[in-house]
């Protein structure tokens, strides 16, 4: 209904913001996912998803990821914090699935 304002997002976010120097990719990702998680909703679902794939994409860590979670508990709220990990989690697995870690593990 409005292609428009898919352009304008991706040209704003990514063109504008996220192509700025100053800090590294992964700290601007961890970043994106810290603002995403408290806010809990319906609606910041599916982006907290693309963004802790992003995450994992460009090397940071799962237990990287969870701290960066874990740490805004106290700041924001207990129940969007658990639902972020939640989805973390079904993130990580969907990366790595149990039998493929099993086997790394093994390795």
């Amino acid at each position: 209904m409005a292609p428009d304002l898919g352009r304008m997002i991706v040209e704003h976010a990514y063109g504008e913001v996220f192509s700025r120097n100053g800090i590294d990719l992964k700290t601007r990702e961890l970043s994106v996912c810290a603002v995403l998680a408290p806010i809990g909703s319906a609606t910041t679902e599916t982006p907290l998803q693309v963004r802790i794939n992003a995450t994992l994409n460009i090397g940071a860590s799962r237990e990287k990821i969870i701290e960066t979670l874990v740490n805004l508990a106290a700041y924001s709220d207990y129940p969007a914090t658990q639902q972020a990990i939640r989805i973390a989690a079904e993130e990580f697995a969907k990366s790595n699935p149990p039998s493929r870690q099993r086997k790394e593990e093994s390795e």
